[in-house]
């Protein structure tokens, strides 16, 4: 049904373009994000890639092409998400870095001039924080926009395990400006989580870098207040 297929080709567009992809089975996997294709045959999904590498010429390396100039394709992809909930969930899901910091970096880029892009991002970062907190810091401290203040806020609210955000944290680029309130929201969050069963070192430590990150805040109370506490579990 021609509507059908149109509607289906609208939707496996802004994945590719986001996303990217350097062969064709790589592009038969993008297909498999689409809502409506989830349940096709591999040889479907490879049918499918083919048109997307027909659409477009390819790049060097095998290299899926796409959408040009770079304004269109931002347009076109979130005007796409914007409007479709479910097919924004799909491009954020189980992504690789590579892939989450290309399909950020697009979205940062199209903020400028977007504002619906703003949401699309919150909502990724709210629903996927432990794989794209990174590469989103990444993206923040080259274009220098407002996602770092964006990451900050998912950073505090998203739900996310203790563990993983600690890994995150350890991560962050000590000196990046971009990245304070997040490095700070995440550092205060896995502090207020230590129960009474963590260890005085990780008690101490953690206290210390909230002092540390409080004191460039110029929060100067609070942060001679958790390094005291630091110091007093430390002399314990």
């Amino acid at each position: 049904r021609g509507r059908d297929v149109t509607g289906v080709q609208t939707c496996a567009l802004p994945i590719s373009i986001m996303l990217g992809a350097d062969s064709l089975t790589a592009a038969a996997a993008l297909v498999e994000r689409v809502p409506d294709l989830v349940e096709i045959t591999t040889l479907q999904r490879l049918a499918w890639a083919r048109w997307l590498y027909g659409l477009y010429p390819d790049e060097p390396e095998d290299r899926l092409g796409s959408l040009q100039p770079d304004l269109l394709a931002e347009l076109f992809v979130v005007g796409q998400l914007a409007g479709n909930s479910n097919l924004a969930e799909a491009c954020f899901r189980d992504l690789s870095e590579t892939q989450a910091e290309r399909a950020i970096t697009l979205l940062a880029r199209a903020w400028k001039h977007q504002d619906e892009a703003e949401a699309i991002l919150s909502n990724a970062l709210h629903a996927n924080l432990a794989k794209l907190a990174i590469p989103a810091a990444r993206v923040a401290v080259q274009t220098q926009s407002s996602l770092g203040n964006l990451l900050a806020t998912a950073i505090r609210d998203a739900p996310i395990q203790m563990h993983e955000l600690i890994e995150i944290t350890k991560k962050f680029p000590a000196r990046s400006v971009v990245l304070t309130q997040a490095h700070l929201n995440a550092t205060l969050r896995i502090r207020d989580s230590l129960g009474p069963d963590a260890g005085s070192a990780m008690a101490a430590e953690w206290n210390d870098r909230a002092g540390q990150l409080l004191s460039k805040q110029n929060r100067t109370t609070e942060a001679i207040h958790a390094l005291e506490k630091a110091i007093s579990i430390r002399r314990k």
